[in-house]
């Protein structure tokens, strides 16, 4: 039986948090479906058509690709402590942020906690625009 993982609808939440995913997700595929999924959502192309365009150079059917990859490296159980870990925001704050796992399952489109998740990005996203500005 598989298992559902909903995909997280809102890619700006992703792309706010890709700059930490790049330091710290080791799987390459993982990074390229998020561009992927990103890019088809910003440009409001059916999604479908992004994930099984044979010319992508991620291949074929990446919603099987993506179920697969995410049964193999979610747990049945998850451990809240798994999901996050502390850092030093541009404020000198200790603050909570994605752990690698939970960037890694995030990369996938796949959250148990979108909340923390939006918190994070925002946050992230705040931070880089403060250092713009």
């Amino acid at each position: 039986m598989d298992r559902e993982f909903p995909l997280v609808m809102d890619t700006l939440t992703i792309s706010n948090l890709f700059p930490r995913a790049q330091r710290l997700v080791v799987d390459e595929e993982a990074l390229e479906f998020a561009l992927a999924y990103c890019f088809a959502r910003s440009h409001k192309k059916p999604l479908h058509r992004t994930l099984v365009d044979k010319s992508d150079p991620l291949g074929f059917d990446l919603v099987s690709k993506r179920q697969n990859v995410l049964e193999r490296i979610v747990p049945y159980s998850i451990d809240p402590d798994m999901l996050w870990d502390w850092d030093f925001d541009r404020d000198g704050r200790m603050v909570r942020v994605p752990s690698r796992v939970h960037l890694e399952w995030l990369c996938w489109g796949y959250t148990p906690d979108y909340r923390g998740i939006l918190e994070c990005g925002n946050r992230e996203f705040g931070d880089r625009l403060s250092a713009v500005l």
